[in-house]
């Protein structure tokens, strides 16, 4: 993030931590057939107690939600970490565009061996598709968390492919916007998106409004 939107976030009295993430600590030799997962790298340092160690427990949320309401009532929940499944499909592992998560050692040391071992896979020729995000690399890990589950309306995704604000992933099934908000804690969606402005025009615009003036016009 350059440094005039660190100032920008300091002046609002938000606590920014600029921190380095595991890629590029790993320096070179390091490739995936999905760039992005690099980055996502940056999302597996909220269970490193180098930089967070002073929380007890934090609430992650990836750059494209937008909490509707506040989310408090997450930080109640108990163990070291907590996802959302999506609700038509409850076999499969959870998103990891919003999570609890306590700083932890042993959480970090695990999820990073993780890591480790599908660089060496893909040294020696194996498949690196999807070893290096950050979503599989948490599901394997907490893969006995996943009962431990909060409710889809605190990660609602899945507005691209239905009509209006209809969510199948997290259970909305009536295309009226007004009622998703209701009942919605968490947006997951690119609220700058075309596609997603004309599904939720108000959700977007209560988005757009909420941005730092000098965010929205930089």
């Amino acid at each position: 993030m350059p440094e005039i939107k660190r100032s920008l976030l300091s002046n609002l009295d938000i606590d920014v931590r600029v921190i380095k993430p595991l890629y590029e600590r790993l320096g070179a030799g390091l490739s995936t057939d999905r760039a992005y997962h690099l980055h996502s790298f940056g999302k597996l340092e909220v269970l490193n107690p180098e930089w967070l160690g002073d929380f007890q427990k934090i609430v992650h949320l990836d750059t494209d939600t937008f909490a509707v309401k506040a989310p408090d009532e997450l930080f109640c929940f108990p163990g070291i970490f907590a996802a959302s499944k999506r609700t038509n499909n409850l076999r499969s592992g959870f998103n990891s565009g919003v999570f609890v998560a306590k700083p932890d050692s042993a959480s970090y040391s695990g999820v990073t061996k993780l890591l480790f071992q599908g660089i060496s896979s893909a040294e020696y020729g194996g498949r690196n598709t999807n070893s290096f995000g950050d979503q599989p690399l948490l599901n394997k890990f907490f893969d006995k968390s996943n009962k431990i589950c909060f409710s889809a309306k605190y990660n609602c995704v899945g507005f691209g492919a239905q009509l209006g604000a209809q969510s199948f992933k997290c259970g909305i099934t009536d295309q009226r916007e007004s009622m998703m908000l209701k009942n919605t804690i968490i947006i997951h969606a690119k609220l700058s998106q075309k596609k997603i402005i004309q599904r939720l025009p108000t959700t977007a615009a209560l988005w757009q409004k909420n941005l730092p003036l000098k965010i929205v016009t930089e």
